[in-house]
């Protein structure tokens, strides 16, 4: 007999959704990934880092729908109900940047790259590429995931 996939998700997240110990599991993994991109990311000793970036990274429990169609234990239909799930994310400005890096400027004549430094020198270029660090790339592939999942 052939295996429904989708409702064999749903029937798992379901009695997921509804054991405590499951619960203070991931919370507790979740925490532990955090600690990890935490420690990947630039503190106040890098020269451009002024520690927001690292301080921004938290945990997120947020609500979810099952989806439709999913049915209790006892038959009745709970598809659209909530229930609570764990993620970790950033809420820095510069993540993406930092994350993927950005490429140099093609058009030196007509490009208009210019920034502060700390010491508040402002400077002009054309030519103003910056690293990728991908630390959430970093993080997820430490712990046998991809960014996103």
């Amino acid at each position: 007999m052939p295996v429904n996939r989708t409702q064999l998700h749903n029937e798992i997240q379901l009695k997921a959704s509804r054991d405590s110990e499951i619960w203070e599991k991931s919370l507790d993994y979740a925490e532990e990934v955090r600690d990890f991109w935490q420690a990947l990311a630039p503190d106040e000793g890098d020269r451009y880092a002024t520690g927001f970036y690292k301080h921004s990274i938290h945990i997120e429990s947020e609500r979810a729908r099952h989806a439709a169609g999913t049915v209790d234990e006892m038959g009745r239909k709970i598809g659209g109900r909530f229930y609570w799930k764990h993620r970790v994310v950033t809420s820095a400005d510069n993540a993406e940047y930092l994350e993927y890096g950005t490429p140099p400027d093609y058009d030196p004549a007509n490009s208009k790259g210019n920034w502060w430094d700390l010491d508040g020198e402002h400077h002009w270029g054309w030519n103003t590429p910056t690293e990728a660090y991908a630390f959430a790339a970093k993080t997820a592939a430490a712990f046998g995931g991809t960014p996103g999942s």
